[in-house]
């Protein structure tokens, strides 16, 4: 089973690949892909700041293949030995598209949270590139959801076969997520489809 994470940021996303790491799934991820691709194709050792990140992204889609990071993914999916992998930070549509035609039991969870909550958490976690203040927050949602030049993370979560709300305790998040996974694997040992 391979489950794809999308959603808002500071939603929780990183959270869930903890729990779900600690629960035996393998994790991957497209932002790690483009720190790689950074690191090693282009032998860059500056800051791995978001805009850079997304830029490069992007870059790579238009210089080698809109599924370039796919293929990237699939290939180490293919290469280990684990029936059970979460792949962060979907957003853009084709890259689901490709992950559903390419494997039956690709699941893709939408992970969210209100606004408020979550610029809390960016301001808490203070990474480089990150909001300082309300309207710098607004707009870097904006950007990743899709309402201006950007990603296509609303569309994503539009497709999401579930979504999961982290407006609460930790322990709620992890029993939502659990919940989740445990009907995913129900679906896919009755040989149920998306």
């Amino acid at each position: 089973m391979i489950l794809g994470l999308t959603g808002t940021i500071c939603a929780g996303k990183s959270c869930a690949c903890e729990m779900l790491a600690q629960q035996g799934f393998r994790i991957l991820s497209f932002g790690a892909e483009v720190t790689e691709f950074i690191k090693e194709e282009l032998e860059s050792r500056g800051p791995m700041t978001r805009e850079r990140m997304q830029y490069w992204g992007r870059r790579a889609r238009e210089i080698y293949s809109t599924d370039f990071w796919e293929r990237r993914l699939f290939a180490k999916i293919n290469e280990f030995d684990s029936e059970r992998y979460v792949v962060d930070g979907f957003r853009y549509v084709e890259q689901v598209e490709n992950f559903r035609r390419a494997y039956e039991d690709f699941y893709l969870v939408a992970i969210d949270a209100q606004p408020r909550l979550r610029y809390e958490r960016m301001l808490a976690r203070a990474r480089p590139g990150d909001a300082k203040n309300w309207q710098e927050f607004l707009h870097i949602d904006a950007r990743d959801l899709g309402a201006i030049a950007g990603q296509e993370t609303a569309k994503c979560i539009a497709l999401a076969d579930a979504i999961v709300m982290n407006n609460s305790t930790l322990e709620e998040f992890e029993r939502s997520v659990k919940h989740v996974v445990e009907h995913f694997e129900r679906a896919r040992k009755l040989g149920l489809k998306r």
